[in-house]
């Protein structure tokens, strides 16, 4: 007879504009409904950030949503919100509970600890420990993980570089129990080909115009502050350039603001979320991102999808997806002159730009596929189910 589904219950404390919402989603979906049933659990956005549970949704995934279980710490919700994932657990008896993001690893697996739940799996998307907390913070952060490392069966990071952050820096598991699992993406509609023009002729800007675009929240960690000052030094010398920050957060104001200045005004736009990235990376000259802390930057995978080269600075996992002389050019965190003269480089060899974003699609297309996500998710879990007593 056939084995009956194992029952994955995948949690998350929020479903925001991201990688890893997006990652998330996709695990979700891609696991054969033969061999494994998926519920995702999850909480819900604060006002400042923008949701994706549409796309949850519409992949018509067993969802279950948790309102106290969010971002923000706050105890009596938390404990709520601990609480409703104990009767999750208890009631879909689970064989693997897979957590995402810091809260929602925390309570999550304790909860499936406290329910002997035989395969604890957390996800690190990137380097939590840097940029995100104080100092102190920082610390407190370390030794919940590591003592939480110890009630899970398998620590998943999305690069080789978060996984030796987790081993080597700040012993959060074994070697042994630590895997890297690369993100995967739904990279269809970046692959093919689209028009250009679209998104130039909505904007207002010239088709000749040198055009840099970088997609991503508009938070501390992501540093488009510096990025704002490398393009001042880049328009001294190419003054018809155009700068688009795509997405929206917390620091858009005082960004909005250094951009009025007069070595900028005019030539830094903002979008605000967009759905539409194929047709806006269609017109892109060169993908940008100036982060002062990454795990797997989408962003740069779905740029590298559609065949455009990339500046980043040479942070976290980057180095990952931004092979440096090879699909772009990665440069020191903090050092705008450097990120500057990367971009009018690149802006000045369009041969060279055609040819890494060409290399650049390559690689992503091997690397960070949906079913290449499916393949080892699959061998992942079975592994984590044999090895439990």
């Amino acid at each position: 007879m056939p084995r009956r589904p194992r029952t994955v219950l995948r949690i998350i404390a929020r479903l925001n504009v991201g990688g890893p919402a997006r990652h998330v989603v996709l695990m979700s979906r891609v696991l054969p409904p033969d061999r494994w049933r998926t519920v995702l659990v999850t909480g819900r956005t604060d006002d400042t950030e923008a949701e994706m549970m549409d796309l949850a949704v519409d992949a018509g995934l067993d969802l279950e949503v948790i309102e106290d279980l969010g971002r923000s710490l706050h105890p009596v919700r938390d404990f709520r919100a601990f609480l409703a994932l104990l009767s999750a657990v208890r009631r879909h008896r689970p064989d693997v509970v897979c957590t995402h993001t810091a809260k929602a690893g925390a309570l999550g697996r304790l909860a499936a600890f406290i329910h002997r739940v035989p395969a604890r799996v957390h996800t690190f998307h990137g380097h939590v420990f840097h940029g995100y907390f104080s100092w102190l913070g920082s610390r407190a952060v370390v030794w919940a993980e590591r003592l939480l490392g110890r009630l899970t069966s398998r620590v998943l990071a999305v690069s080789e570089e978060v996984a030796r952050d987790l081993v080597e820096t700040h012993r959060i598991a074994p070697a042994d129990r630590v895997a890297v699992l690369r993100l995967g993406l739904d990279l269809a509609e970046y692959l093919a080909e689209r028009p250009r023009g679209a998104f130039r002729e909505e904007m207002g800007i010239a088709p000749e115009a040198p055009l840099l675009v970088a997609v991503g929240r508009l938070v501390p960690v992501k540093d488009h502050a510096l990025l704002l000052e490398a393009a001042a030094i880049l328009l001294k010398a190419i003054p018809h350039a155009r700068v688009v920050l795509v997405g929206d957060g917390p620091c858009r104001p005082a960004l909005e603001t250094r951009a009025a200045e007069p070595d900028l005004a005019g030539r830094v736009l903002f979008t605000g979320w967009r759905r539409d990235l194929p047709t806006i990376l269609a017109d892109t000259d060169l993908a940008v991102l100036s982060s002062r802390n990454e795990g797997t930057p989408v962003a740069l995978i779905e740029a590298a999808a559609s065949a455009r080269c990339a500046v980043a600075t040479d942070v976290g996992g980057v180095r990952e997806v931004v092979f440096d002389g090879v699909t772009g050019t990665l440069v020191p965190h903090g050092d705008p002159a450097a990120f500057a003269d990367a971009c009018a480089r690149h802006l000045d060899d369009p041969a060279g730009r055609s040819r890494m974003g060409d290399a650049a699609r390559e690689l992503v297309r091997a690397s960070y596929s949906a079913d290449r996500l499916c393949a080892e998710v699959d061998t992942l879990y079975e592994s984590c189910l044999r090895e439990t007593p």
